[in-house]
């Protein structure tokens, strides 16, 4: 039922919107834009040891799916070029890692990728209906991460006896770096400053390496360094 009600409010508000734009439209183009768009993020879960892969290392990476949402705010420089700023904003997934060294040890880790970017968008087509765009630009992470880890001591016997205490004080593990991102747009006109878009962003980040030194907190993780996120949204000129 509330699924149905934010679907049927977001249906008024699209109608509102293109009845609005058509009474505004002019015969000149339109230089600045905003959108909103529903994201789905996803990162693999690469081990962070790599192929070598040592004992006392997890044996997988932090990686996982979350929806969320992202803005944009941008304007045209050129008749094909354009220059957005874009905010991608993700819910937490729950991923969980294992040690088994001398001690055996569960991870649960709550983490989520917060972009800030710079794009250009270079406009292919004009069509009336149909708009394609491909998308370039630095990016700004903050990674982000809560952890807490549970322990199950080994017994004399050296069996695994498959029980976990409880897991520890949940601390926080955040990291300011720096990416690019890459996509497309595919912008799908309602009305003369109305565009349905949906879009595709594949950020590479510089992520945290266990062969740095100082050593970063959260460079056991395992971080992906590709995030690919997928999103629709509305796109409105002015």
């Amino acid at each position: 039922m509330a699924h149905s009600k934010i679907v049927g409010a977001v249906g008024c508000a699209v109608l509102i919107i293109i009845a609005v734009d058509g009474q505004r439209a002019t015969a000149q183009d339109d230089r600045l834009y905003a959108g909103v768009s529903g994201v789905l993020s996803t990162q693999g879960s690469p081990p962070p040891g790599g192929d070598s892969q040592a004992p006392d290392l997890p044996r997988n990476g932090v990686g996982g799916t979350a929806l969320g949402v992202s803005g944009e705010f941008g304007g045209f420089l050129m008749p094909r070029l354009s220059l957005s700023f874009e905010v991608s904003v993700p819910a937490r997934f729950e991923s969980v890692q294992e040690i088994d060294y001398y001690t055996i040890s569960r991870t649960d880790s709550q983490h989520r990728d917060l972009f800030h970017s710079g794009l250009f968008h270079v406009h292919f087509a004009e069509g009336r209906t149909i708009q394609v765009a491909a998308v370039a630009g630095p990016t700004v992470v903050q990674e982000n991460t809560l952890v807490s880890t549970a322990y199950q001591v080994r017994p004399q016997s050296f069996v695994r006896t498959g029980v976990f205490g409880p897991y520890g004080p949940q601390i926080t593990l955040s990291r300011w770096t720096v990416g690019i991102t890459g996509g497309v747009d595919l912008g799908i006109q309602l009305s003369h400053r109305v565009q349905v878009m949906p879009q595709v962003r594949v950020h590479w980040i510089q992520r945290a390496s266990l062969n740095s030194f100082p050593t970063p907190d959260n460079a056991f993780l395992g971080l992906s360094a590709l995030v690919i996120r997928p999103a629709v949204g509305l796109r409105v000129a002015f």
